[in-house]
């Protein structure tokens, strides 16, 4: 009887979250960031990342 009322409650309070949660994700600017420090990794290296695997698959 005890178990079933502790089960009963949690559900209750895990009902009650629903909704409530807010997240403010701005994709667009991770992605840019990312894009940006992508760039500024080529610039110092000299490099793309393309040519670390030249474009082709060597299995």
């Amino acid at each position: 009887m005890m178990e079933e009322y502790v089960r009963s409650k949690k559900m209750e309070d895990l009902l009650s979250l629903r909704g409530t949660i807010s997240i403010d994700y701005d994709w667009q600017r991770e992605e840019d960031a990312e894009l940006k420090a992508t760039k500024n990794r080529e610039l110092l290296h000299g490099t793309t990342i393309r040519s670390h695997h030249g474009g082709a698959c060597h299995g």
